[in-house]
């Protein structure tokens, strides 16, 4: 396994409770088995179904953009690597990044991938809230089930970064619970804005959220959807399609 290192500074310390709290969770086997049920906190049922239903949202956005290319994608919150041997080395040529802050899990990535995929990845042991990509480098920056580990300014400031690391015509795609979906905040009700996780530090957000999110980070959305066909008794996960504005 190859760790690299390009980091910046977060607005708030990666030594900050919120931060060391996730990653203490994160590293212990108890909470998180290094399996793909283990990830999914015991949903591996669903996985064929969520990698099908994002590989169709990359097809519908190079229709939306086809100056993007499929070549180099960063996977953030990798974990063993699900989603980058499911999906990103399917789908793109080169190498995929993988982005993780357990080291017990990055360890677990290159046995995961396989033989045939290892010798194309490369592998962050790093926080997002310290994660810089290289300028001009990815064609997707991949962000799953993870945004919630991140405090809103950090996660205004890596979506910055994150888009100066894209290539042209390049994306970052959002995949994440929303405590509310969008016609749940258009109902009477409203829905719930947010909901905070004290034992893993993670804050799920409204699609409202997510939105102001975006806006902050000088974000446009390229296109959104929403993942059909998961189980009623999880969040709904809504999927964005991300691009810097011009």
């Amino acid at each position: 396994m190859k760790v690299l290192d390009a980091t910046t500074s977060p607005i708030i310390s990666s030594s900050h409770p919120w931060y060391k709290t996730g990653e203490t969770y994160w590293e212990d086997t108890g909470n998180c088995p290094p399996t793909i049920d283990g990830v999914l906190g015991g949903y591996a049922h669903i996985s064929p179904h969520d990698i099908s239903g994002s590989s169709q949202f990359l097809s519908k956005v190079s229709q939306l953009r086809p100056q993007m290319k499929f070549t180099t994608a960063c996977d953030c919150g990798a974990g063993i690597g699900r989603v980058t041997r499911d999906l990103l080395l399917v789908r793109f040529s080169s190498f995929v990044t993988l982005v993780e802050v357990s080291e017990r899990l990055c360890r677990e990535a290159v046995p995961f991938v396989g033989d045939s995929g290892s010798s194309r990845i490369k592998v962050f042991n790093v926080g997002m809230q310290d994660f810089l990509p290289s300028a001009g480098s990815f064609d997707c920056i991949w962000i799953q089930w993870v945004v919630g580990q991140l405090t809103d300014l950090d996660l205004v400031d890596f979506l910055v970064r994150c888009g100066n690391g894209l290539a042209s015509g390049g994306v970052i795609v959002i995949k994440d619970n929303s405590c509310a979906s969008a016609e749940e905040e258009n109902s009477q009700g409203g829905g719930m804005a947010f909901s905070v996780d004290l034992g893993d530090s993670s804050v799920c957000r409204s699609h409202e959220y997510f939105l102001a999110i975006f806006e902050l980070a000088n974000m446009d959305v390229v296109l959104f959807e929403r993942q059909q066909g998961f189980p009623e008794e999880i969040y709904p996960v809504p999927m964005f399609a991300l691009c810097p504005r011009i």
